[in-house]
């Protein structure tokens, strides 16, 4: 067993998304310091985003369902409740800037379970192994507990142009280096812990795709059961 070393692989910044620091605020002294100005910008800017949101959502179901080469831009403008010409309004690009747009989000989601709450991030084996189990828990969330497949595997496989497979590569590569992080916590050598982040990905996502030939989500989630206890011994 070694002890935890920092791991030197760095995330893509292409494909994650921007942090945007935390406001500082308006200065509290009640509601009439605020600006109407300001709340109306901030309630358009929310609206804004929710829209947004909305719209990727729509765009992911067309592509989950379809595939990137299937969906076309009419099924697209159809489940995004906008027309053509409004659907190219937000994504100039047409399908291609649709494609990476939910790309970004997907990225964004995994990213969050990989990493956890950075805040509370600790070494200790107890710390290593709660952040394990909570990616398993997140990535069955993403992934509908089973229901829906993966969008950047999707993707992948079908060697879409939304996607940059040597960017995805590094992406999950700098993932693999920080499950693997978490690993030698629990107090695996790094040859050791590498692999240990390999089978993990390589368990998801093969309980993902036994669920999806066999037509049986509580494949994968009896898979991520079985995952759970294992990291839970881990720990001892």
């Amino acid at each position: 067993m070694s002890k935890p070393r920092q791991h030197d692989s760095e995330p893509v910044d292409a494909q994650v998304p921007v942090v945007v620091p935390e406001s500082r605020g308006l200065p509290d002294s009640g509601p009439e310091s605020v600006p109407e100005a300001v709340t109306e910008r901030t309630t358009s800017a929310t609206a804004r985003a929710s829209a947004l949101d909305r719209i990727r959502g729509a765009l992911r179901g067309v592509f989950l369902r379809q595939g990137y080469a299937g969906a076309s831009i009419a099924s697209l403008a159809a489940a995004s409740e906008l027309g053509k010409a409004s659907l190219y309004h937000h994504f100039p690009g047409g399908k291609i800037d649709m494609g990476r747009a939910v790309v970004r989000e997907a990225v964004a989601k995994l990213q969050q379970a990989v990493s956890g709450p950075s805040k509370q991030r600790k070494k200790g084996k107890a710390d290593a192994s709660d952040r394990l189990l909570g990616l398993v828990d997140a990535f069955s969330s993403y992934v509908g507990h089973g229901r829906e497949p993966c969008l950047l595997a999707t993707f992948a496989l079908e060697n879409a142009s939304a996607v940059d497979r040597e960017q995805l590569a590094r992406q999950f590569e700098h993932w693999r280096a920080q499950v693997a992080f978490e690993f030698e916590a629990l107090g695996f050598s790094t040859k050791a812990s590498r692999k240990r982040a390999e089978r993990l990905f390589a368990d998801l996502y093969g309980y993902l795709c036994l669920g999806t030939l066999c037509n049986e989500p509580e494949v994968f989630v009896r898979g991520t059961k079985q995952l759970r206890r294992e990291i839970k011994k881990l720990c001892g």
